[in-house]
């Protein structure tokens, strides 16, 4: 039987890079692999005005491996590049009866 974390996992380290993902709880900042999705919107806010947003992947063994704890909407995605992105929207991603990942939206 395939194991749908691992195919998830190997799928995610093809565009995955490092970035830090800090936890406001604990205030302690993680290494975890977190691949782009691909997906760029702009949401409408209050008033029809643009809100920018990126969405990111991340795997849920990167995060057991962190030993990261919850994720939680306002915690941050810190790249050298990117900047710092504030968590707005978690989005479980489940193949097979199986939690593999998150889907993180943020703006």
């Amino acid at each position: 039987m395939i194991d749908p974390k691992s195919v998830f996992d190997k799928t995610l380290s093809i565009q995955s890079q490092t970035m830090k993902i800090h936890n406001l709880d604990t205030n302690v900042k993680h290494d975890i692999k977190v691949a782009p999705s691909n997906y760029a919107r702009n949401l409408a806010g209050p008033e029809e005005i643009a809100i920018e947003g990126k969405e990111f992947v991340v795997s849920k063994t990167s995060l057991d491996a962190a030993n990261y704890g919850t994720l939680k909407r306002g915690h941050k995605i810190i790249d050298s590049d990117l900047g710092i992105n504030t968590i707005s929207e978690i989005r479980e991603m489940v193949i097979m009866g199986v939690v593999v990942g998150y889907r993180l939206r943020t703006s």
